[in-house]
């Protein structure tokens, strides 16, 4: 009988459980599991047996007992640790609740719709492999008329606010590779096509290399931006996750046009996108101080690099490659983690409550385990796997998140059961991490990751592979495969299963070996200070700027940034900046405050406070003052711009949006800005909620030579928005601000 594997028996489990100060993953965690059970204080979630569950987390006992016939999916046989049996069980039965009378995925039980993000999450993840039918039903409710994905509504109407449509290509990928459907294969890699040139025609950033767009999964923006952040800035940012998945989406073009047997130039062309991009990433994203990758970069005008943590994009990272051997375990080991998991972010701010904010939701931490798995990290994969556990067994589903704080599936601003990635993230806890299954062209073959203190044999039944059907037998601890046997005969570790293959096969993995590895565990209740407003003011004769800001609470001292680079530090709530010359000769200064806690802890970074000669250019058609409707099919609104020196210059349109609120909807406006007759830039003027809220567009900077330009907003069919039809914005200047 296998012993029990105590993490920790803290008679206290909402409290944290370790300080800061211990980060060598020794760090005791507030439950225990056991072979047949959770046990969390007087709480206590025990397996039955494989089709039982009952748990005393909300008190009085309750159970959940399987009631779907789950005879067509693969069947776990764990002995030695029936838990992980009967939560099985559990997620092939909410797999299948989660299935819509049109035969595509619901995103939960309180979410019915088919959702981009959510079905290509769950499909990469587990659904791909024991539920392709569904998978590819799914994807195809996500594809519009014009064969792009659809991005789901969200923050300022939709895309290209977010961008993170693209993950549809991680689920479209794996569901080929799960079946070998060549007709799947040329309809996906169509719809990719078209949905990658028209991202890099609206959303991709020329300057730093990077896609723009919302960071991927975390779209209730006030929950993991400064509160400053509004829909230009989200946009204007160019995110960690959201950048990945782009890397993905042209990795696998190449893939996709290469098994189509295209023309070589067309998969190179898209080989050499990828590869800048993830160039571009490593770049401008990787942090060496902290080991990780920062969550995201600023808008433009800041020049600076978000040191929080996106735990799922630093896993992404991994798992895509973009993070090489070099970093990958480095990420792995960087990513904090508290008691129950990984957090969504880190640190946290003090302003949001719980929902992506200081919450763990187990698709994450999922995903953290697999990367972890990759790297062969021991402590991190059961550290993940154990949160998992504990939240499927304790509240008797997979819930949507938890309170990062306390564990308690309540507390969060939503939460539904059965949800359909958290479903998905247990069953790859068991098919990719413990089994290891992986695809690739060749077929399937195993990368399997047992951590110590689960007791095999594991066996996997009626595991799927095109037309065959696999037992998969998986003996030992580790991560180093020593032996691998098909049907009785010895095979090397590497060794593919092809799609081709028919009938009953038998498969014998025995593993050994592992790197155990240290976790960042911190506090799960850890903020930052809020962020710094900085006003400015010029001195009489223009000899200086002074700065001035509120007290920050928790601030032990403060540090001054200009033009994106750091210039002082200081306790007092104010800085003095001595110029050069007089400030109407010189390109304008760009200033933001961090506030630092007594611990070290900055602050996010504040908006900027932008110091120096902007001139405002009002419409020539009409001419004079006053607001013009943009609408598709209307004539393209001019400006006139006569530069007095050239350098490089921000130009920005003041604008409002009233088509839908900011939180919500698809009506972004779209325009292409025509610099002297030239295709230079796409102006993005989102959502405001009201006619009479203005505000600034995207900030484009862009280099101008001495004299006249003129500046037009067209639109044209890659202006297109997620709605088609609504696409509409009033604008009544042009600012124009010499930078350099």
């Amino acid at each position: 009988m296998l012993a029990a594997v105590l993490l920790a028996a803290c008679p206290r489990p909402q409290k944290p459980a370790a300080p800061p100060e211990r980060r060598d993953g020794r760090a005791r965690a507030p439950f225990a599991i056991l072979p047949d059970r959770v046990v969390e204080g007087h709480r206590v979630a025990r397996a039955i047996d494989a089709r039982t569950l009952e748990s005393t987390y909300y008190g009085a006992a309750r159970r959940w007992f399987l009631s779907r016939n789950v005879e067509q999916l693969p069947k776990l046989s764990a002995p030695g640790f029936p838990l992980l049996e009967t939560l099985h069980n559990l997620a092939l039965e909410e797999s299948l609740a989660n299935v819509r009378p049109d035969g595509a995925f619901m995103a939960g039980a309180k979410w019915e719709g088919v959702w981009t993000r959510d079905i290509s999450y769950s499909i990469h993840l587990a659904h791909a492999l024991i539920m392709p039918r569904t998978a590819e039903r799914s994807l195809r409710a996500k594809v519009d008329q014009h064969l792009e994905v659809i991005q789901d509504t969200g923050t300022g109407g939709s895309w290209p606010v977010s961008t993170d449509r693209v993950v549809w290509a991680l689920a479209a990928w794996e569901l080929y590779l799960a079946r070998g459907n060549r007709r799947w294969l040329a309809w996906s890699c169509e719809v990719l096509r078209r949905t990658a040139e028209r991202d890099r025609h609206v959303a991709f950033d020329w300057r730093s290399g990077l896609y723009h767009g919302e960071t991927t999964f975390l779209d209730w923006r006030e929950q993991s931006y400064p509160p400053w952040m509004d829909s230009v800035a989200i946009f204007d940012a160019r995110a960690l996750g959201t950048n990945v998945l782009h890397y993905s989406l042209l990795s696998r073009l190449a893939r996709m046009t290469r098994a189509l047997g295209r023309s070589a130039d067309e998969a190179g062309a898209w080989e050499h996108q990828a590869a800048t991009l993830r160039s571009a990433i490593n770049r401008k994203l990787w942090l060496e101080e902290t080991g990780r990758y920062g969550a995201f970069l600023y808008p433009p005008l800041h020049g600076t690099v978000s040191d929080t943590a996106d735990s799922l994009g630093l896993a992404l990272a991994v798992l895509e490659g973009v993070a090489g051997p070099g970093r990958a375990a480095r990420v792995v080991a960087g990513t904090p983690v508290v008691p129950y998991g990984v957090p969504c972010i880190w640190p946290q701010q003090a302003h949001a409550t719980p929902y992506h904010n200081r919450a763990v939701w187990p698709f994450v931490t999922a995903y953290h385990a697999w990367a972890a798995a990759e790297v062969g990290h021991d402590r991190a994969v059961w550290h993940a796997a154990s949160a998992i556990i504990r939240a499927a067994a304790l509240f008797l589903t997979n819930k949507e998140n938890l309170v990062a704080d306390s564990g308690d599936s309540r507390g969060t601003a939503v939460n539904s059961d059965r949800q359909l990635w958290s479903v998905a993230g247990y069953l790859a806890l068991v098919y990719r991490v413990l089994f290891g299954v992986r695809l690739d062209e060749g077929g399937l073959f195993f990368r399997p990751m047992v951590p110590k203190q689960v007791r095999t044999p594991l066996t996997l039944h009626r595991f799927p592979l095109g037309g065959a059907e696999l037992e998969i037998v998986l003996r030992g601890n580790g991560s180093h495969i020593r032996e691998l046997r098909v049907d009785g005969a010895v095979r090397p570790a590497d060794h593919r299963l092809p799609l081709t293959l028919r009938g009953r096969h038998r498969v014998v993995i025995e593993v050994e070996g592992a790197a155990a590895g240290r976790i960042d565990l911190r506090p799960a209740g850890t903020t930052a200070p809020a962020p710094v407003s900085v006003s400015a003011e010029t001195a009489p004769d223009g000899s200086a700027i002074t700065l001035r800001w509120e007290p920050v609470p928790g601030a032990a001292r403060y540090r001054v940034y200009r033009d994106g680079r750091p210039l002082a530090w200081t306790t007092a709530a104010r800085f003095r900046d001595i110029l050069s010359g007089p400030l109407d000769q010189l390109p304008a200064r760009r200033y933001t405050v961090r506030a630092v806690s007594a611990r070290g802890l900055p602050s996010r970074f504040g908006p900027v406070a932008l110091v120096g000669v902007t001139r405002r250019h009002a419409p020539l058609n009409p001419p004079g003052p006053g607001a013009v409707r943009l609408r598709p099919g209307s004539e393209p609104l001019r400006f006139a711009v006569n530069v007095l020196q050239p350098g490089e210059y921000l130009l920005r349109f003041r604008y409002a949006n009233g088509a839908g609120p900011v939180n919500t909807g698809n009506s972004c406006a779209i325009r292409s800005l025509f610099l002297d007759g030239t295709d230079t830039a796409t102006v993005v003027l989102p959502q405001r909620g009201s006619w009479s809220s203005w505000g600034m567009s995207n900030a484009l900077i862009l280099p101008l030579e001495r004299g006249r330009h003129q500046v037009e907003l067209r639109y044209d069919e890659g202006d297109r928005n997620m709605n088609g039809a609504t696409n509409i914005a009033l604008v009544d200047q042009l600012k124009v601000t010499r930078l350099r």
